[in-house]
């Protein structure tokens, strides 16, 4: 089909036209194999194109017609083999490629049919025809592709249920062989064990009775150990001393009001005790506090030299003077009374200088 011209030769001019040259007679082969393809005797064409082929082998075009048809035929493997051979003498030739691409098709080799639609869409553009055929093998592919991941999954997946299976198989006879061998360790044993003897039955204990006498010596320790602990705190009233500042502030606020849990609170700690334990963190809370016990109960009580102590170590403190700004009234008030009472010796006067009151 790739040149339908015909020419009229004579018996005998044909005869020596293909004795002197094998070329002419495969051209005229080729005419013949067209004019019977056209006529729909593709098995007549077939045999007429061999015999082109034959004279002349390296044709693409004698090739490429028998591939047409072979495909008629329904020789789908020699059309592919003769498409082949013609584009490899022709890389170019459309025509075989097209012949090739059916073929592919027709065997089920869609992806390699998509490969030579790829040449043959780019050789017939805008060919309605061969855009749906290259499109069919396209959607081919695409199905032949996801069949065969299914079918690499699904082997897959049975080779490792199959080895799960075997592992677990495996594993179940390593447990029952290892149970077996420990009764058979643990009835060894028992076997070999002499018999344990039965444990003596105690004697019930006899109850020392307790006599006046002991009971006189756990009181007097008892009582030893009180008066060790209260020992151990410092001033008056047998309040535990703060060991922090803000542990000492809240106890001050906490207190106000009650003078003597107050002053047994504050008492607690020793002079270089509140200069330890307060040091910058002083606030008009604990001043207004030393207001109180000194007013309430130091004074009264006469213990003028704890008030002048605990005035002069509170003054020394830093940040004093700013919290003594923000003292109450009333505290002051209490302060100055406090002052009052104690006296105007040199010392008490220094220390009330700086208490501003």
């Amino acid at each position: 089909d790739d040149d339908d011209e015909t020419t009229t030769t004579t018996t005998e001019e044909a005869s020596k036209t293909t004795t002197a040259d094998p070329a002419v007679a495969a051209e005229a082969s080729k005419d013949r194999g067209n004019a019977l393809f056209k006529s729909g005797d593709f098995k007549a064409a077939e045999a007429v194109y061999t015999e082109a082929i034959a004279a002349v082998p390296a044709s693409a075009a004698y090739l490429a017609n028998r591939a047409a048809a072979r495909l008629k035929l329904g020789d789908h493997v020699g059309a592919e083999l003769d498409a082949s051979s013609a584009i490899s003498i022709d890389p170019a030739h459309a025509k075989a490629r097209h012949r090739r691409a059916i073929a592919l098709v027709a065997l089920g080799r869609h992806r390699d049919a998509c490969e030579e639609y790829a040449h043959v869409v780019k050789a017939f553009p805008g060919h309605k025809g061969v855009e749906a055929e290259a499109a069919a093998a396209r959607a081919s592919a695409d199905v032949e592709e996801m069949t065969e991941k299914a079918a690499a999954m699904k082997s897959l997946a049975e080779e490792s249920a199959s080895k799960f299976a075997a592992a677990t198989a495996t594993a179940a006879a390593a447990a029952e062989t290892t149970t077996k061998e420990t009764k058979r360790e643990k009835n060894a044993e028992e076997a070999t064990e002499s018999p344990k003897p039965k444990p003596k039955a105690s004697s019930p204990k006899t109850k020392t009775p307790v006599t006046k006498d002991d009971i006189d010596a756990k009181a007097a320790a008892a009582a030893a150990l009180l008066r060790e602990k209260k020992s151990t705190r410092r001033g008056s009233g047998g309040a535990a001393p703060a060991k922090t500042a803000t542990e000492f502030e809240r106890g001050c606020r906490t207190l106000r009001g009650k003078p003597e849990a107050l002053s047994a609170f504050i008492s607690a700690l020793s002079v270089a005790d509140v200069k330890r334990v307060v040091k910058e963190s002083v606030s008009n809370v604990m001043l207004g506090a030393f207001a109180e016990a000194a007013d309430k109960v130091w004074i009264p009580a006469g213990d003028v030299e704890k008030f002048s102590e605990y005035a002069a170590a509170v003054a020394a403190l830093p940040r004093f003077a700013f919290n003594a700004l923000l003292m109450s009234t009333a505290d002051k008030a209490a302060m100055t009374r406090a002052f009052d009472a104690a006296g105007a010796d040199e010392r008490t006067a220094e220390t009330r200088k700086l208490w501003k009151c």
